[in-house]
C-alpha cells in the first residue's frame, strides 16, 4: 500500500493531505476563537493554521493562538490582521471577523521563525 495518492493534476501527495476553512463574527476574541476552531474542527491536531483577524481582534491575537493551540491541538499558528476577512463564500468588513484556514500536512517539514 502507497503513502501517496495522485490529485486531479495528477500531482502526489501524502495520504491524510487535509484543510478546512471557515469563520466567526462574534464580537468577543475568545468567544470567535472557539467557534473558529470548532468550525476547523474537522482537521484533527492540523499542523498549520493561518488565521486572518479583523482589527477589533488585533489587540488579543495572543488569545486567538492560545485558544486554538488548546481548543485543536495546532502545531503552528501563523496569524495577521487585515481590513476584512474571508471564509467560503463569506466576506467580513469593517466588523468583528475571525477566518482561518487549518491544514493537515504529513510530511512537511515546518520550521517556524520570528519576523
Amino acid at each position: 500500500m502507497s503513502d501517496a495518492a495522485s490529485d486531479p493534476a495528477g500531482q502526489t501527495r501524502p495520504v491524510g493531505t487535509a484543510c478546512r476553512s471557515g469563520m466567526s463574527v462574534r464580537p468577543d476574541t475568545h468567544d470567535a476563537a472557539m467557534e473558529l476552531a470548532d468550525r476547523l474542527a474537522p482537521i484533527e491536531k492540523p499542523d498549520l493554521m493561518i488565521i486572518f483577524a479583523t482589527p477589533e481582534h488585533s489587540g488579543r491575537m495572543g488569545t486567538v493562538q492560545d485558544t486554538l493551540r488548546h481548543r485543536s491541538g495546532v502545531r503552528h499558528v501563523v496569524a495577521v490582521t487585515a481590513e476584512g476577512v474571508l471564509a467560503g463564500a463569506s466576506e467580513r468588513e469593517r466588523a468583528p471577523g475571525l477566518a482561518g484556514i487549518a491544514m493537515a500536512l504529513p510530511g512537511v517539514d515546518l520550521r517556524p521563525f520570528w519576523i
